[in-house]
C-alpha cells in the first residue's frame, strides 16, 4: 500500500514538474513587450508639433524667429490652453555640432522650454533633431548631405553620428523618447552632395538625390548608429523612427508602406548595418515606428484608415507587433480659406476617433503646427504658411485663434481663454 502510494506520488509529482516545464518552453515562446516601444498609452495622444528654435525671419518685434513675434511663454500657456498631453520638441543640430552653443544660452533655453512644457500639462515629450555631422572627412555641401555608401568618408561619418547624439541624448536626460531625423525617405531631407531641390515644391524630389533603395539603406545604416549613441547617452531612452514622408501622393500612394517593407527587407536580410556586426533585431535601429499621414487631397475616410492599417501590417508580419507608432506630423493646410477649415475639422476629429477606436498601435499624434508662418512659405510653397491653429501678429493683433483652435481644444478637453493673446 505504502508502496502504491509512492509510485502514485511520482508519478503526480513528474506531471506536475511536465506541466511547469511545458508552460515554461511556452511563455518562452510567447512574444512579450520588451521595453517602452510595446506598452502604446493613449493619455498620450493629443499633441502639437511647433519648432521653438526657428530663426530667420526678422518681425517689428526685432526678435529673429520665423513666426513673427514668437514668445515661448504664450506657446506654453496656447499649448496648455489646448490641453495637449504630447509635444515633438525640435533640437537643432548647433546644440551637439556648435560648442559655443553647448556652453551658451541654448542647453538652459530648451531645458527651460522642456520644464514649462512639463508644468503645462505636457506628459510625454518626443526629442528630435536633424543631425547631420560635418566634422569629418566629408563636407557637406547642404544642412542635410550624407556620403554615398561607397564613399570612404561614410563609416566615419556614421560614427559620428552615434557620437553626436550620444552627447544630445546625455544632455538631456529627462527625455526618453528620441526622434532620428525627419522624412529621411525624401531626398529633399536626406540627400548626396551635388542634390538640386526643386524649385518651390518641398515635396518633389528634385535632382541628383538618392534612388528610394539608396535612401532605405541609408536610412537604417543611420538609425542604427544613431540608436547606438542615444542608448549611450540614455540607457534608458527609447528610439522612434524619423517620421516618415507619405510623398506628394499622400498615403495612397503607399509610399510609406513600401519604404518600410523595404527597411525590414534590409534588416532581415542579415546584411545591416554598415561596417559593424550585423543584426537582424529591429529594435537595434527602432524601437518605434513612425510615420506622418498627411491628407494631400481629397477626404479623409476609412481609406486613410486602411492605408495607415496596410503599413502597420508590414511591421506585425516582421515581427514587430504590439510596437508602438508615433503621428510626430499631421495636420492640415487650409490655405486661407475658412470654408476648407471648417472641412478640415471634421477630417481632424475623424483621424482621431480612427486612432482611439480602431488604431490600437497609435499612441501620439502630434498636430503641425500651433502657428500660421508667412516666413515658411519661402522653403514649402503658400501651402505651407497657412496649417497653423493660430495666426501670426498681425495689424495691431497679437496671436488670433483660427476656427480649428477651438475646435481642437474641444477635441483635447483643453479649456482656457485661447484669445489670451490676441
Amino acid at each position: 500500500m505504502k508502496t502504491r502510494f509512492k509510485r502514485a506520488s511520482a508519478r503526480l509529482l513528474s506531471l506536475v514538474c511536465l506541466s511547469l516545464l511545458a508552460a515554461t518552453v511556452f511563455a518562452g515562446c510567447a512574444k512579450k513587450p520588451k521595453h517602452a516601444g510595446f506598452t502604446v498609452d493613449k493619455s498620450n495622444l493629443f499633441g502639437i508639433d511647433e519648432p521653438l528654435w526657428e530663426k530667420g525671419s526678422p518681425d517689428a518685434s526685432n526678435n529673429n524667429f520665423q513666426v513673427k513675434g514668437f514668445d515661448l511663454d504664450k506657446t506654453v500657456g496656447l499649448i496648455e490652453a489646448l490641453g495637449a498631453k504630447s509635444f515633438r520638441l525640435r533640437f537643432p543640430r548647433e546644440m551637439v555640432t556648435n560648442p559655443s552653443a553647448t556652453d551658451g544660452d541654448m542647453i538652459a533655453y530648451f531645458t527651460e522650454a522642456a520644464a514649462k512644457l512639463r508644468a503645462a500639462g505636457v506628459k510625454q515629450i518626443i526629442g528630435t533633431s536633424m543631425i547631420f555631422p560635418a566634422y569629418t572627412d566629408f563636407r557637406p555641401d547642404s544642412a542635410y548631405s550624407a556620403p554615398h555608401v561607397d564613399d570612404p568618408a561614410y563609416g566615419p561619418w556614421l560614427d559620428a553620428v552615434t557620437t553626436l547624439w550620444k552627447k544630445l541624448a546625455a544632455l538631456f536626460p529627462d527625455i526618453t523618447y528620441w526622434e532620428m531625423g525627419n522624412e529621411f525617405n525624401m531626398n529633399t531631407f536626406y540627400h548626396p552632395n551635388g542634390y538640386v531641390p526643386p524649385i518651390g515644391n518641398v515635396l518633389g524630389e528634385g535632382a541628383n538625390g538618392f534612388t528610394q533603395s539608396e535612401l532605405a539603406a541609408q536610412c537604417v545604416n543611420y538609425m542604427y548608429y544613431a540608436s547606438k549613441g542615444i542608448r549611450a547617452g540614455n540607457p534608458s531612452a527609447v528610439t522612434v523612427m524619423p517620421g516618415l514622408s507619405c510623398g506628394p501622393g499622400g498615403m495612397g500612394s503607399r509610399a510609406v508602406e513600401y519604404f518600410i517593407g523595404d527597411m525590414y527587407g534590409l534588416i532581415k536580410s542579415g546584411s545591416y548595418p554598415y561596417g559593424a556586426d550585423k543584426s537582424t533585431d529591429c529594435d537595434d535601429y527602432f524601437m518605434c515606428l513612425n510615420w506622418h499621414p498627411y491628407v494631400l487631397n481629397g477626404d479623409l475616410d476609412a481609406s486613410w484608415l486602411k492605408y495607415n492599417n496596410d503599413v502597420y501590417a508590414v511591421a506585425k508580419k516582421n515581427g514587430d507587433d504590439g510596437k508602438k507608432v508615433f503621428f510626430t506630423e499631421f495636420g492640415f493646410t487650409d490655405m486661407g480659406d475658412s470654408g476648407v477649415e471648417e472641412r478640415q475639422i471634421g477630417f481632424m476629429n475623424q483621424a482621431f476617433k480612427y486612432a482611439k477606436d480602431d488604431m490600437p498601435y497609435v499612441e501620439s499624434i502630434c498636430a503641425f503646427r500651433l502657428y500660421e508662418c508667412e516666413f515658411a512659405a519661402n522653403w514649402g510653397g503658400t501651402g505651407e504658411t497657412y496649417f497653423g491653429y493660430f495666426k501670426e501678429p498681425s495689424n495691431g493683433k497679437g496671436f488670433s485663434p483660427k476656427a480649428k483652435a477651438f475646435a481642437l481644444q474641444t477635441l483635447y478637453g483643453g479649456s482656457g481663454d485661447l484669445r489670451r493673446y490676441e
